[in-house]
């Protein structure tokens, strides 16, 4: 229940840009999640389908086909050279300088919180977002 004593929570992106649900990812905070898994993973490479499920899994959703924006997402980072193209579909970790490779650490730890946090405010019940 949302009354003066008890506001809606608000949700922000790395930007402070006011996110109305912190599940959706796109863009900028997309990018960073994706690079983050596939630098979890060391040297190993990843697949797109493996990429979407580990989103689904952390309780994240993607507009459209899942695959689609995550490929779509992907390219500009193997433009940077922070994620390299091995084949069809399946990735592995780039160079990512020291500061980018925080700040991208950064995003994702901030996202993930506020999707848990979102999540915990499903399961007890608030219809709040």
């Amino acid at each position: 229940m949302v009354d003066d004593l008890h506001p809606p929570p608000s949700y922000r992106d790395g930007r402070g840009h006011p996110l109305e649900d912190p599940r959706t990812l796109w863009g900028l905070e997309l990018r960073y999640l994706l690079c983050d898994l596939i630098a979890s993973r060391g040297g190993a490479v990843c697949t797109v389908a493996e990429l979407v499920s580990a989103l689904e899994r952390g309780g994240f959703e993607l507009g459209g086909r899942p695959s689609k924006e995550i490929s779509d997402a992907l390219r500009w980072e193997v433009g940077r050279g922070r994620v390299v193209r091995v084949g069809r579909g399946r990735y592995r970790a780039g160079t990512v300088p020291g500061a980018t490779r925080r700040r991208i650490r950064r995003v994702a730890r901030h996202r993930t919180e506020q999707v848990g946090s979102w999540r915990l405010r499903q399961a007890a019940g608030s219809l709040d977002p």
